[in-house]
């Protein structure tokens, strides 16, 4: 766990106080840095940890990775700590909420081994329209 120093001439670890939430603390702060957008700071943190794909953090100040938000239908959030969506998935594609990829179930990748769509989407069905 990370602390602060809140008050100039502390003179022990009792008088820190515990790195607070939306914020983190590297060695030696006197003052919680608020987490940046991408990212979500718990209690206690040195560094910001990313928002997971599938998911994007729009906001500063972010406290724990249910606050990052799910990427809408339509879009794919692929990487980590992303403040946006990535795009739009790729035409002949359909996405569901929290997509991490831009053609879900294409042809060739891990997930096109399933007989059903995945959790994130899948194929447009042969005369469909997506």
């Amino acid at each position: 766990e990370r602390f602060y120093l809140p008050d100039y001439g502390g003179g022990s670890l009792l008088d820190c106080a515990l790195c607070t939430s939306g914020g983190y603390c590297d060695i030696g702060t006197a003052n919680p840095e608020i987490c940046p957008q991408g990212y979500y700071c718990s209690t206690g943190v040195a560094r910001p940890e990313p928002c997971r794909p599938g998911t994007y953090g729009n906001a500063s100040g972010l406290r724990r990775t249910e606050d990052c938000t799910s990427c809408p239908a339509g879009s794919y959030c692929d990487g980590y700590g992303l403040t946006a969506p990535r795009g739009l998935c790729d035409p002949g594609y359909y996405c569901f909420e929290k997509a991490w990829t831009s053609a879900p179930h294409a042809p060739g990748s891990t997930l096109s081994q399933l007989d059903e769509p995945s959790v994130i989407g899948g194929l447009c069905p042969a005369g469909g329209y997506c």
